[in-house]
């Protein structure tokens, strides 16, 4: 399904470049809503986008919005209402760990390339490759890891275009992507963290631009007051909230939130702890998981689990502390950067990417992935300090106004196009 082009032209009367935008995704995650910001940013002069989004994603009305030539790829993605084997033994507590195993990894790797390449690689890149031609793509902006975008390496290497990977995620590269990636021209990541890592696996440093994600600080303008939003939540107002953002998977550290909030209940009676975040396929049963964890501790009734909320700014104005203790890498942290936009300090753990995100002692305070005791000691500093959490939370506002705005991501996207000629 296409939309027709929007017929405008470059600075001195040269067509603008058609760059096609492939993510197939299934989910409106954080690659696709990272997408809508800079499609929403971009300049039509010089860029036209074509996007090419998986037929079941439920963000494709946010895309019509935008008036964008629009093609669905029918390649099965999004169709699977199961996790598979493999995503089911990465979530499970015990042989997620083998993931980490650098022998294991290959072994699997190399089993699961074959199966890939003739089920679904070699025929989202034959839909891709139909895609450029017959919407005259001049370049590829593939909107995710490289293992992830497969499909749309294959796709521009055959039709001779040139083609951006846009990492999101942390990989683990095997020879086959290794390969691949001799055919990207360039690459751009969220985050210095995701950079290293790639480096590590034989990215050449010349070959990619950091730039951070963006998000609309205006949505967390004249945000509600502490005592509404603790009205329309149904929070005492006396209450201390500290909050836990993100998706629920193992790796996100709900739990070691929850042991946290256990170790504090005996300092503060009227301590209430949110958990915000929606279920992912391939977790099946861990908010279930959570909740049982949640009666072992005896705090079931001091947290709440809100489940997927679009109303963060809201959850945010009721909240005195905001923590993030993800136990793997975190690729960027958008969560850390909404707490910062809404003014509130931070407890996270120092892992991944968010040590670029947040100064310790300004913005928020930092601790060592997986120390619940650390995380107390820090929640409770902060939750006797009112003056310290105002002054982190105006810190981290100011960060956020400087360095993670959508139109700051926009123009570094873009800045990147202009150096490789597109």
């Amino acid at each position: 399904m296409t939309v027709p082009c929007n017929g405008l032209r470059a600075p001195g009367g040269r067509a603008p470049r058609r760059v096609l935008y492939v993510d197939l995704s299934p989910s409106s995650g954080g690659s696709i809503h990272s997408l809508l910001s800079l499609l929403t940013h971009l300049d039509r002069a010089r860029w036209e986008p074509v996007v090419a989004i998986a037929a079941r994603n439920p963000a494709l009305t946010r895309f019509k919005a935008l008036g964008v030539s629009m093609w669905l790829v029918e390649t099965g993605v999004g169709a699977r209402r199961t996790p598979t084997l493999g995503q089911r033994a990465a979530a499970h507590p015990v042989t997620g760990r083998l993931w980490r195993w650098p022998w294991f990894a290959r072994v699997w790797g190399a089993a699961r390339w074959g199966r890939r390449m003739a089920t679904r690689i070699w025929p989202q890149s034959r839909a891709l490759a139909r895609i450029i031609r017959e919407a005259g793509v001049d370049a590829v902006h593939l909107n995710d890891a490289l293992t992830m975008s497969r499909p749309g390496v294959v796709a521009a290497a055959w039709t001779g275009r040139p083609s951006l990977c846009h990492v999101r995620s942390y990989d683990r590269l095997g020879r086959g992507d290794r390969w691949l990636a001799g055919r990207i021209q360039h690459f751009i990541y969220i985050s210095r963290a995701l950079q290293q890592s790639y480096q590590a696996q034989g990215i050449a440093p010349g070959r990619g631009d950091v730039v951070y994600n963006g998000i609309d600080l205006a949505r967390f303008e004249g945000m509600v007051s502490r005592d509404e939003a603790r009205r329309a939540l149904g929070i005492p107002r006396d209450a201390w909230v500290v909050t836990a953002l993100g998706r629920l998977v193992p790796w996100k550290g709900q739990e070691v939130f929850l042991r946290t909030i256990a170790r504090l209940t005996g300092r503060w009676s009227n301590l209430v702890g949110l958990v915000v975040g929606g279920e992912e396929p391939y977790a099946p049963g861990y908010r279930e998981r959570l909740q049982m964890l949640a009666e072992q501790l005896s705090v079931a009734r001091t947290v709440r689990f809100l489940g997927h909320r679009k109303d963060i700014p809201l959850i945010l104005a009721a909240t005195d502390v905001v923590v993030h203790l993800p136990v793997e890498p975190e690729p960027f942290g958008r969560v850390v950067v909404e707490a910062m936009a809404a003014r509130r300090p931070i407890v996270a753990a120092a892992i991944g990417a968010i040590p670029e995100l947040v100064r310790d002692g300004i913005d928020g305070l930092l601790v060592p992935p997986g120390d619940e005791a650390g995380v107390a000691d820090a929640l409770a500093g902060l939750m006797s300090d009112a003056a310290l959490r105002e002054r982190m939370g105006k810190a981290g506002r100011s960060r956020a106004e400087r360095d993670f705005t959508v139109e700051r991501y926009a123009r570094g996207v873009m800045a990147v196009y202009d150096r490789l000629g597109w």
